[in-house]
Order: structure tokens, then sequence, then C-alpha cells
């Protein structure tokens, strides 16, 4: 298996898109470590993990506080002795926002979800990286970091933060042998994106398995040759 004797950290790890890469990572012979902020997302997660739980342990964080993420990376540094990969798929969504009527709360709170909690945890989590002369980083952009919309300018420049530090922090540490890439998404299939669309067509939407799945890729030695990457996994929508 790819990722035997490999160290993951996930952030958002229990919700519908984490849950997809965290399972996909540990089938495929990782350890995980799971961040987790909603409690009955953690539960339904344990439960689904099965006989791959002995290889995930879940962590409560709030990842939006450095002085926790700090004392997150050092007991896990201390455990396992090593951190390979890390994807951050901790973020959000707010529409319906127009510039005029921009709330300043929610606007912060947005970038700080979408971005602050990438930075943060490569902040920390590189360094081990660079020392262990190795690394693997996903982030999450989104199909509208490339284009604007109404009612979207927190999300779209949220997003394309993201992408812009995603090829920033990729070329700082080119020549290390750690390589970090970004996954674009349209509208993923999860029941929190269903109950919030009931009347869209969800054949269109991408499943959290096949983004999983392009996430697991990147996180692998077959893509060593790719970095800087905004990868798109649009599907049909």
């Amino acid at each position: 298996m790819r990722f035997n004797s490999k160290v993951f950290v996930v952030t958002g790890g229990t919700g519908g898109l984490g849950g997809a890469v965290s399972r996909r990572l540990l089938d495929e012979g990782a350890r995980v470590h799971v961040t987790w902020i909603v409690a009955t997302e953690a539960d339904a997660f344990k439960v689904s993990l099965g006989a791959a739980a002995d290889s995930c342990v879940l962590h409560q964080l709030d990842i939006l506080d450095e002085e926790d993420v700090i004392a997150f990376v050092a007991e896990l540094f201390a455990a396992e002795g090593r951190i390979d990969g890390l994807c951050n798929l901790v973020g959000g969504y707010v529409g319906s926002m127009s510039v005029i009527d921009t709330d300043l709360a929610r606007w912060d709170f947005l970038l700080n979800l979408n971005v602050r909690t990438a930075l943060t945890m490569c902040k920390h989590i590189v360094p081990h990286m660079l020392a262990g002369g190795a690394g693997k980083i996903v982030n999450v952009s989104a199909r509208r970091a490339h284009q604007g919309a109404a009612g979207l300018s927190a999300y779209s420049a949220s997003k394309a933060a993201v992408l812009r530090f995603t090829e920033a922090l990729a070329a700082e540490v080119l020549h290390n042998n750690v390589q970090v890439n970004a996954i674009l998404p349209s509208t993923i299939d999860t029941a929190q994106n269903r109950a919030a669309s009931p009347n869209a067509d969800y054949s269109d939407w991408v499943s959290p398995d096949d983004i999983a799945a392009v996430v697991a890729y990147l996180c692998s030695p077959e893509a060593d040759i790719i970095t800087g990457a905004g990868i798109p996994v649009y599907g049909r929508a």
C-alpha cells in the first residue's frame, strides 16, 4: 500500500469530504490524525472506520487558535516522530452577501476559516517536514478562485487566497522535497450541500470519494513532480 508507515494530518477530517479523504488514506496504509470540532460528525466518523479505527487518532482542535495548534503539533510529533502529509480540509461557504451589504464579521470569519487555518497548520507542520526531508500538503481552494460571482465576494476572495498561498509555499519549499498543491472543487455531493440545494441535479456533483482519490494521488510518490498546482475537480458541475 502506498502509505504504509506514513503519518498524515487531516484537518476537518470528519466531515463529508474530510471523512472520505481520511478513510482513503487509512485504506492505503497511513496512520491518520484527524482534527474535529463538531461532536456529532466525530461520532459518526468513528463508527464508519471499522477495523481502521486503530490507525486513526481523533483530536478536538480549534485550528483558529494558534496556541492550540502549536500544542497539537508538538504532541503529535512527540508521539509519532514524523509528519509525512497534511491535508487542510477545514473551510466554509457563505453566499448571498453582496459587497455593499457585506457584514465585516462574516467576511473576516470566512477568510480566517478558509485561509488562516491552512496558514497556521502549515506554519507549524512544515518545519517538521523540512527536517525530515520530505512532505506532502494538499489545500482546498475552489472553482470560484478563478472567477468571482455576484454575492460570493468573500468566498471567492478567500479561495483565491488559498490558491495564491499554495503557490507561494510551494515556491518556498521547492528544493526541499516538499510538494504543496491545491484542489479546486465545484459542488461536492455531501449531505450538507444536498440539504442546502434540495432541487439540484445531484448527478452533476462530484462525490467525496472521487475527490479523495485525487487527494491521495497528490500525497503519493507518483505526484512528486507536481507542486504549486491547482487541480480542478469540477466533475460536470
